[in-house]
């Protein structure tokens, strides 16, 4: 089977699995740490195959809802791993640890402390927010081009069909924010983690702009900001929303909060579900270093909300995240992809 699926490859580990938990992903990046394999985390079937497809050496293991590419092995074997063998875990290559340091960290800090200084200037005189956003997505499409990645949109008709509506995505990485600036071809508002309201430049363009910053753990503070963006809606402005409420730490689509929903019914606007795919392998949560690559974001058709209520809230969000996870990958369309292969 192996051999069917992966014929680029010129071997497939497939390590022994003595328990449930050792087919987890953070199981599985360890055992590969442990024994000098560079590996990377893949959230479906999908995004394996692309990856087999661009990088014809090396190996990939399939667990159960994961797949994990694995480049060449290093010294020791997983049978020596499994048996307590210690090895020193070999680093990210030099090259791209050297390149993320001297290259793409400085030019997007230096892009950050620009754009920032830029947007609190404009925002003395600006104020409906349209010429800081403009600043943004400058902002925005720098930090993609810095990070040596293309952005491909796929559905971008479906951005342009609902004058208002709230915007939904899968959260995989850091770099997620500067790639829906740099997409959506309009001007928006985006709820977002009040943490990251106190960071120099880019919490001084969310306070200034009037983005909305939201507190997920005070349920109070939480129904003040969703307060906030229904007002927003209501009044012409689009909004943008992360449902997972948090990144992703191994690529695969995690419980959505219902705030999207909610934020959607109330103010009787269209939802619309975003997937980004690539970004997660950009910059993953477990590392600071950039892996440039093709950014894909992929937007889907308008969910209508006109005549739902506040009592349909979990199932107009049980919906939002099964379009995301289809048009991710992760869903039925990834499950197709590989019964098709087998």
């Amino acid at each position: 089977m192996a051999q069917i699926l992966f014929p680029l490859f010129d071997s497939v580990l497939l390590p022994p699995i003595k328990t449930a938990r050792a087919a987890g992903i953070g199981d599985l990046l360890q055992a590969a740490e442990a024994t000098g394999t560079p590996a990377h985390a893949f959230a479906s079937v999908a995004g394996a195959l692309n990856q087999a497809q661009q990088k014809a050496v090396g190996g990939l293991v399939v667990v159960p809802d994961r797949c994990i590419w694995l480049g060449k092995r290093g010294p020791s074997s997983w049978s020596e791993w499994g048996s307590g063998h210690e090895s020193t875990p070999v680093p990210m290559p030099r090259w791209l640890r050297w390149q993320t340091n001297v290259f793409h960290i400085p030019l997007m800090a230096l892009s950050t402390i620009l754009c920032g200084s830029a947007s609190l200037l404009v925002s003395l005189v600006d104020k409906t927010g349209h010429k800081q956003h403009r600043i943004a997505r400058w902002w925005a499409r720098s930090l993609v081009t810095f990070a040596g990645c293309s952005l491909r949109i796929v559905g971008e008709e479906n951005l342009r069909k609902c004058p208002v509506a709230v915007y939904a995505s899968n959260h995989t990485s850091y770099m997620d924010t500067p790639v829906v600036f740099a997409a959506l071809p309009f001007q928006f508002r985006i709820l977002a983690k009040k943490e990251l309201w106190p960071i120099a430049f880019i919490g001084w363009y969310l306070d200034r702009s009037g983005q909305i910053p939201i507190d997920t753990r005070n349920p109070r503070a939480t129904l003040s900001s969703l307060s906030v963006g229904v007002k927003a809606l209501r009044s012409g402005m689009p909004l943008f929303v992360f449902p997972e409420g948090g990144r992703t730490p191994s690529g695969a689509l995690q419980d959505f909060l219902s705030g999207a929903a909610y934020l959607a019914i109330r103010a009787q606007v269209p939802l619309v579900p975003i997937a980004l795919n690539g970004v997660y392998d950009l910059l993953p949560m477990h590392t600071r270093h950039l892996h440039p690559g093709e950014l894909l974001l992929t937007a889907g058709e308008a969910i209508q909300t006109i005549g739902l209520t506040i009592r349909q809230t979990d199932e107009l969000t049980e919906r939002l995240r099964a379009a995301i996870q289809v048009l991710a990958g992760q869903g039925v369309a990834s499950a197709e992809t590989a019964e098709s292969l087998a």
